[in-house]
């Protein structure tokens, strides 16, 4: 009894970090883990949450991992990662977009969120601004916290597809203002930036010395005539001021293997070295040679995969905007929506609450629907949720139909 007694008294005066105590878990994984245990008690839930593709890892891919295995690939690596993964990812990068990266400009790290993170906590200090471009994802909140930086939101409109307004751009930036992070494909929005607003939004970093750190994550999935545009693309000048962020997660469905890439002037990348060196080392061996055979694959499996998620695309912005006083902007890339269900709150449900916010609404259709959403206030949408369609097309149709039916039981 007294041990037990002690070890609650340990914990209850347990002091953590102030920093910690400040941040907010991811909203995907959080209700990731509520879809697990609802599903445990025996529901059927469709989840339209997690950012995750359904596909299977390419078979090439596969028999890469195995022959690195067999061929004992399992030691520590160089922690900015092996230089053949490197030299490579630099060449597919020039050959792409017309840069002129070299292996030292590249970074390799456990998944692009590891790259964005070291890239935030290597270039902001204390006091420092970011702008973020909202509906934005969430982490990046989390990360500039940690470096002890201020986010500092700058609002799109639905009404305007989500483009960035270049005078609240300019009209956000302060003395303290460092950085502006792009995401495009957006999450969760699945708007895709132009190349003239890049080159405008280039030019005011180039103008207000700010940089610009570009989460390219998605940049596989777009839906446009025009292929994506990076803004390292650009010139050499706005190259040397412009973080280029990727991986494999999205367009290689290798998701679990967590390997991300940064491309960025050689500082910045030793800088990152260091600290993943202090962090985490190396990434893992296997997911490197692993890449390097991903780097190899024709232009005919992006062209499929863009394909599959075109036609998902379609078929959940149909069957959303079917639905009445439901407002869903077109989806360019990426593989999410964001409808806004503003016209169903204040609406009481079957159980007799009203619904007054996008984390009751989510709840709502959890429950009734049987659908998994995210709700939108971490994406400062608070009106919205976030619907992911990386799953099948059967799916996607059953989902949506629920979400009707559910919507169809409030009372106004």
């Amino acid at each position: 009894m007294f041990g037990e007694s002690r070890i609650e008294r340990n914990r209850k005066s347990m002091r953590l970090s102030p920093r910690i105590k400040e941040l907010q878990p991811s909203p995907t994984l959080s209700l990731r883990q509520r879809v697990q245990e609802l599903t445990g008690k025996g529901h059927t839930i469709l989840d339209m949450s997690l950012g995750e593709p359904d596909l299977p890892m390419p078979r090439v891919l596969r028999e890469a991992a195995k022959q690195a295995i067999d061929e004992g690939w399992t030691r520590y690596t160089p922690v900015a990662g092996i230089h053949a993964l490197r030299e490579k990812l630099a060449e597919h990068l020039n050959q792409r977009k017309g840069t002129h990266y070299k292996a030292s400009d590249i970074i390799v790290s456990g998944g692009a969120k590891q790259c964005l993170a070291q890239a935030i906590y290597s270039l902001i200090a204390p006091t420092d601004e970011v702008l973020l471009l909202a509906p934005y994802w969430p982490s990046y909140v989390t990360q500039i916290q940690l470096a002890g930086g201020r986010a500092v939101s700058v609002p799109t409109r639905a009404q305007d597809g989500y483009q960035p307004d270049l005078d609240k751009i300019q009209k956000a930036i302060t003395p303290r203002t460092r950085m502006l992070i792009l995401n495009s494909p957006n999450n969760p929005t699945g708007a895709v930036y132009s190349r003239a607003t890049l080159e405008a939004i280039a030019e005011i970093a180039l103008e207000r010395d700010l940089w610009l750190l570009s989460d390219e994550i998605y940049e596989r999935l777009t839906y446009l005539d025009t292929p994506p545009f990076s803004p390292a693309e650009i010139s050499p000048e706005v190259c040397a001021r412009t973080i280029l962020v990727n991986g494999f997660s999205k367009s290689c469905a290798m998701a679990g293997w967590r390997l991300g890439y940064m491309a960025a002037p050689k500082p910045l990348i030793e800088a990152c070295e260091t600290l993943q060196g202090a962090w985490t080392s190396n990434t893992n061996s296997i997911a490197q040679r692993t890449a390097l055979a991903a780097l190899d694959l024709g232009q005919g499996f992006f062209d499929d995969l863009r394909g599959v998620f075109a036609q998902r695309a379609h078929c959940i912005q149909a069957g959303l905007s079917a639905i009445p006083n439901l407002t869903v902007p077109a989806p360019q890339g990426a593989f999410y929506v964001l409808p806004d269900f503003k016209a169903y709150f204040g609406r009481r449900t079957p159980q007799g609450s009203y619904i007054t916010s996008s984390h009751q609404m989510a709840e709502y259709l959890l429950m009734e629907a049987k659908v998994a959403t995210v709700p939108g206030e971490p994406f400062e949408a608070p009106t919205c949720l976030r619907l992911a369609y990386a799953t099948d097309t059967q799916i996607i149709e059953q989902a949506v139909e629920q979400i009707k039916h559910a919507l169809a039981k409030l009372d106004e």
